[in-house]
């Protein structure tokens, strides 16, 4: 039986190629594994994205919150909201309406033909 020669030179070699190897593996987990280094700058991107989201969510909230608290007390904003949203007038106004304009579809299917002679 052949015992290890701990001062050898193929020793030292095979011990240097499996340090390196164990490096090159710890070193590809860090960067690429589960929680690696690209996993973690992706996740704190997303947290980025989110946190303006809810940024904007907060400010639309309270722009809606501030519309509802005039139009259950605010009489110019009740009047304003009836005659825009509602269509309503006061008694003797007349309300004239347009037609709203027709929205053109790219579909050829939806496209109205002139009529034939």
């Amino acid at each position: 039986m052949k015992s290890f020669d701990w001062r050898s030179e193929n020793f030292r070699r095979g011990a240097l190629l499996a340090g390196v190897l164990l490096a090159l593996a710890l070193l590809m987990q860090a960067v690429f594994g589960t929680n690696g280094f690209l996993t973690v700058q992706a996740k704190h991107r997303e947290l980025q994205r989110l946190s303006r989201k809810i940024h904007q969510l907060k400010q639309e909230n309270q722009a809606l919150q501030k519309n509802v608290q005039n139009l259950r007390s605010n009489p110019a904003t009740i009047e304003r909201y009836a005659r825009e949203e509602l269509h309503m007038a006061k008694p003797g106004e007349t309300i004239y309406m347009l037609p709203e304009p027709k929205r053109h579809s790219g579909n050829a299917q939806n496209a109205t033909l002139p009529a034939r002679p």
